[in-house]
């Protein structure tokens, strides 16, 4: 009877590859999400490639065709002794699986509280790998003879008709499967939602033609001086899907330079424009402009922010649903 020090050697022979693989994933968290700066550029590239092209395609495809396993006459343990698909195929299908996988991985995290960011999508796929590495060690250590899923078993898990005593490794091919459902459930809501079209607003800063009187977003005033008007044209384009009330701020910005930073000396509303846009109309309104301001600063800028209902009481950058903004030099 094999002692522990056997099992555990065992047990490191048969998933020695996955714990590589579960070491690599934390070690590409940590660093990614603790000291990302600390470590050599070089690094961080071999991790993150690895973190996204190998890992979680490595472990779908093990999970689905673990390594067939013989045992050895020389001690109570079971070793390698080859794959049911070649090397070239594992590598096209790995990286292949990771391509596809990663996207839908960072696709559920829309339905979902948690936002996409750097963060979230780190801690979605090195769950997703962890989770498919323990699937992959259980195939092989509950059924070391398996050289894939057959479609007759999977049918009969799915179906209720397995006869046999529920296993550890039947209740591993469920939940493969089921991920794999899930994935195509996902990438199936995400197809279904962009065929009915992304909401968006689209808002531009257009200016008339002289010659031909057809709007442009080109030719915009570069210099004024106080007091002098010009007039440019606010199109709003609305993509929402329904009505929206929008509300137009343009503000004249003065704004200084320092040390390669920029800064809002003085901000003074132009004017202020309620507009009602349906869906897929586009509004679009005159906008007279007056230097009504000083020449205070280094540069001036033009911004025109766009709100969803009413604006806060300081509209700014910051705030603002939509922006866009042209340079302009004032001068006395």
């Amino acid at each position: 009877m094999p002692d522990d020090s056997t099992d555990i050697k065992g047990f490191l022979s048969l998933s020695a590859d996955l714990i590589l693989v579960l070491l690599i994933s934390m070690a590409a968290v940590i660093i990614s999400l603790r000291r990302p700066n600390a470590v050599p550029t070089p690094i961080r590239v071999t991790l993150g490639f690895l973190f996204i092209f190998v890992l979680p395609g490595y472990t779908v495809l093990t999970s689905l065709f673990p390594a067939i396993y013989s045992q050895s006459a020389m001690a109570d343990e079971q070793r390698i002794t080859h794959y049911p698909i070649s090397f070239a195929e594992g590598v096209v299908l790995t990286v292949g699986l990771s391509i596809a996988i990663v996207p839908l991985s960072v696709l559920v995290l829309n339905f979902v509280a948690w936002p996409i960011g750097p963060v979230s999508t780190v801690v979605t796929v090195a769950a997703l790998t962890a989770v498919m590495s323990g699937i992959a060690i259980i195939h092989r250590i509950v059924d070391s003879q398996s050289a894939g899923v057959p479609i007759e078993r999977l049918t009969s898990i799915l179906t209720g008709s397995f006869q046999s005593k529920p296993t550890i490794r039947s209740a591993a091919e469920v939940i493969t499967v089921c991920l794999l459902l899930l994935s195509a459930g996902i990438a199936g809501a995400a197809l279904t939602q962009t065929n009915g079209g992304e909401q968006y607003t689209e808002l531009s800063i257009l200016t008339e033609e002289a010659e031909t009187g057809n709007l442009t977003a080109d030719g915009y005033p570069t210099s004024l001086q106080v007091g002098e008007q010009t007039e440019l044209v606010v199109s709003v384009g609305n993509h929402e899907g329904q009505t929206v009330q929008y509300t137009v701020v343009t503000r004249l910005q003065s704004v200084s330079t320092s040390g390669g930073e920029r800064t809002v000396t003085r901000a003074t509303t132009i004017d202020t424009l309620s507009v009602n846009v349906g869906d897929g109309d586009v509004s679009r309104q005159a906008m007279p402009i007056t230097a009504n301001t000083v020449a205070d600063a280094d540069r001036h800028r033009l911004v025109v922010l766009l709100y969803k209902g009413a604006p806060p009481a300081n509209p700014t950058l910051e705030n603002a649903y939509r922006d866009v903004h042209i340079w302009i030099n004032i001068t006395q």
